[in-house]
């Protein structure tokens, strides 16, 4: 199973993204749930998630998260050029 971190200061985009899509059969399953950056840093250097899924209106727009956990992965699908 690959591992998931949802980031996002609303909980009720959390209920959404965990009905809207059935992980498990995509081999994923929520391990995370954060509704700051620090908490999510915390979350992350402790279980290193496939993927992670954040606001960009976090408050620093999500961008110093992304770069953090970027570091040393894979680089994945990004919808940052949409926001600039």
């Amino acid at each position: 199973m690959y591992s998931v971190m949802i980031v996002d200061k609303r909980k009720q985009m959390y209920t959404i993204y965990r009905d809207m899509i059935p992980w498990q059969q995509y081999q994923f399953e929520i391990i995370s749930y954060c509704d700051s950056e620090s908490q999510a840093m915390e979350h992350f250097c402790e279980h290193r998630h496939d993927l992670v899924i954040t606001d960009i209106r976090l408050r620093s727009g999500g961008w110093d998260l992304t770069a953090e956990t970027a570091e040393g992965v894979q680089p994945g699908l990004s919808c940052d050029r949409l926001f600039q």
